[in-house]
Order: structure tokens, then C-alpha cells, then sequence
């Protein structure tokens, strides 16, 4: 039901009359009950530059608007079931899906940035889904 790369929109955890842009970065097929999901926020300086979004490479993702960046310390795990009743009961929306240049530039960052949790690491390395540059 779910893939790599699948994109919603979610509640924000503390505004729920915001939504947040967030996309499927693990594979759901390999384990159903965590579902690494990677949110995109609004590129500050001051933020992880580990995975900064350009405008003109994201052609492909209509979604990113602005200059861009993967903000890992706020990324989710949720089992397929978990995100399967978010989407029946309104509290996500479906997006149009990120490439795989987005997705592959956003597991790289996961190599580098300080900010991701080691659980969420260790989901995509377990999956096989890191390589080092």
C-alpha cells in the first residue's frame, strides 16, 4: 500500500491546523510496522544542512517551492497500519510522490546529519538503504 518515496501531508505536532510536507524514506515492504517518514521544512542557516532542496533540482517535486531542507530531528516512524488510518480519517493527505534523486539525496543526508534519531539510522541501514559516498 505503501513505497519509498509516497508523499503527505500531516498534522503538525503542534499546530494541527498546519499541515507539514513529510515522504516515505524507508521500504515499507521490508517492515510494514516502521515507516520512516522525512519531513521537509523551509531552508533556514541556522538549521542541519545535511540535505538542502534547490528549487531548479526539484523539478521533478512540486512541492518545494522554496530552498528547502530534510529536517530530520523531526522525522516519524508509523506502521503501515498506523499512517492506512490516518489516510481513512482525514488526518493525511496524499501528495504527488518525491523522485529518486530527492529520495536518494535524502538517505545520503541521513549519513551525514547530526539531527536524525540513531533508530531512524539504523531503519534505513538495516534495510540497506545507506551506502557511503
Amino acid at each position: 500500500m505503501f513505497a519509498p518515496g509516497d508523499a503527505f501531508l500531516l498534522k503538525a505536532d503542534l499546530d494541527p491546523d498546519r499541515r507539514k510536507f513529510y515522504f516515505v524514506a524507508s521500504d515499507p515492504g521490508q517492515d510494514p510496522d516502521n515507516i520512516l517518514l522525512l519531513p521537509v521544512s523551509s531552508w533556514d542557516k541556522d538549521k542541519d544542512q545535511s540535505c538542502v532542496l534547490e528549487v531548479a533540482e526539484c523539478g521533478e517535486c512540486a512541492f518545494v517551492t522554496h530552498k528547502s531542507y530534510i529536517a530530520y530531528n523531526h522525522a516519524k516512524i508509523l506502521s503501515t497500519q498506523h499512517l492506512s488510518k490516518l489516510l481513512k480519517d482525514g488526518e493525511v493527505t496524499r501528495k504527488q510522490n518525491v523522485g529518486p534523486h530527492i529520495l536518494a539525496k535524502a538517505r545520503q543526508g541521513a549519513l551525514a546529519s547530526q539531527d536524525i534519531a540513531r533508530k531512524h539510522r539504523l531503519l534505513l541501514s538495516k534495510q540497506g538503504l545507506l551506502s557511503a559516498p
